[in-house]
């Protein structure tokens, strides 16, 4: 899980298709074992992974569902919701909240297996903010 390592491997070494696993430590193995047997039974159907979403996806009616259950909850936190369907606008509507110090929360797609977010289910801020690494306790 250190990408600076894994560079260095495709840098200095022959490999140039280097995978590393979203999950690259025992919850990785037991997934490994799992699509080692499940290739042996099934080699009609070798398993390939080659990204990490796959987890649970939720449509747009589900997602209103529980926003519209904490509106309230959402506008007393001093948050704003926006559905934003135009990709390019999007983007641009993120960057400039970002670069307004602002802090985005991003889900999309299928949620992703493993320790890390990986751009479904992220929190998006300004790193250069010197209080964003602060933790904030509160009870909901």
């Amino acid at each position: 899980m250190n990408s600076a390592s894994n560079g260095k491997i495709r840098c200095a070494t022959p490999f140039r298709r280097v995978y590393v696993p979203a999950a690259a430590g025992d919850a990785g193995g037991a997934i490994g074992a799992a699509c080692v047997v499940s290739d042996k039974y099934d080699s009609a159907r070798p398993f390939r992974m080659d990204h990490a979403y796959w987890g649970p996806e939720f449509d747009g009616a589900a997602i209103n569902e529980v926003l519209g259950d904490r509106r309230a909850l959402i506008a007393a936190a001093g948050c704003t919701v926006e559905d934003i369907a135009d990709e390019d606008r999007l983007c641009r509507r993120v960057a400039s909240a970002i670069a307004d110090g602002k802090v985005v929360g991003w889900f999309q797609g299928r949620m992703e297996w493993g320790p890390r977010a990986l751009g479904n289910r992220s929190i998006l801020a300004d790193p250069r903010r010197s209080d964003i690494t602060e933790p904030v306790i509160e009870a909901v």
